[in-house]
């Protein structure tokens, strides 16, 4: 369920405009991350860009680019990591990596970023 409120009068006038730009804002949040995002965590061993762990949390110095992403962008990134076994421990969600080769969690990784800072 959503919270609803209702605001009338001239004092609120420009509250609609606030509204729309704050929602745009979020909406656009790092969405040109995804495609680069995508292409590291999909990638396959030996492929140029190959990224054998997976961020759980994004905010992490691996990966600190929240996304605002459609159910058509992270149903295939969901359906990828249930096959890479992640949600086959609820206590994996509370690490920060997985790693797919290994098949496990682990809370720190020192390697090299997930992308490039320029996405």
């Amino acid at each position: 369920f959503e919270n609803l409120m209702v605001f009338s009068g001239s004092k609120y006038k420009s509250l609609s405009g606030k509204f729309t730009k704050e929602f745009d804002r979020l909406w656009k949040m790092n969405r040109t991350a995804y495609a680069p995002f995508k292409k590291a965590m999909l990638s396959r061993k030996g492929s140029r860009g190959y990224r054998k762990i997976i961020p759980i949390h994004f905010n992490t110095p691996y990966f600190d680019k929240p996304m605002a992403l459609t159910g058509k962008e992270i149903d295939p990134l969901i359906e990828y990591v249930k096959r890479k076994g992640l949600f086959k421990k609820s206590e994996n969600v509370s690490s920060n990596y997985f790693d797919k080769e290994k098949k496990r969690v682990q809370s720190e990784y020192k390697g090299p970023k997930m992308i490039s800072s320029r996405s």
